[in-house]
């Protein structure tokens, strides 16, 4: 059976004793150089654990992409607002640079993070019932809302405004 190391040192000095000191979630050896060796990061004296796989993940990083495409797309959205539309379809990023992370991947997380917070409720989120994915060579997220009247409204009045019509005989 091979030995296994949960730890390397930074210095060519493989001497390792057993007077260590922790200092702040990191461990000192002794021996010539004293080197610092992250123990955190090889999971302890158990070696690498999915914990620790999962805590060294790339959260932060996805949560930047996310927020960075979310400001884009809400200023998209504000433009389209003023200008009297009711609806933005934006192009979508294909690949992300998530090192440990495939493309499929790094897009589901990413994209389902972006739905996320487009339909979830107020505060949390941002209240979007009307948004979806175009999943394609290019990615496309559509987003509506109701800028002044939903359809219904707009239905009932259009009806309405028909029904006060001059007749055909009055118009001539």
């Amino acid at each position: 059976m091979y030995p296994i190391y949960t730890c390397a040192m930074a210095s060519n000095d493989r001497s390792m004793t057993n007077n260590r000191s922790e200092t702040g979630g990191k461990y000192e050896y002794g021996g010539s150089t004293g080197s610092k060796v992250d123990w955190y990061s090889t999971g302890g004296p158990r070696g690498v654990t999915a914990r620790t796989l999962f805590a060294k993940s790339h959260r932060p990083i996805v949560n930047e992409i996310v927020q960075e495409q979310v400001r884009v797309i809400d200023a998209v959205i504000v433009t389209n607002h003023g200008a009297g539309f009711n609806s933005v379809v934006h192009d979508l990023p294909v690949t992300f640079n998530i090192a440990g992370m495939d493309k499929a991947d790094s897009q589901a997380l990413i994209y389902s993070e972006i739905l996320s917070t487009y339909k979830r409720p107020e505060p949390e989120g941002k209240g979007f019932d009307n948004v979806y994915i175009e999943h394609g060579e290019y990615p496309k997220i559509h987003i509506k809302w109701v800028n002044g009247m939903d359809e219904v409204e707009r239905q009932q009045r259009m009806s309405y405004i028909k029904s006060c019509y001059l007749p055909d005989a009055r118009r001539k």
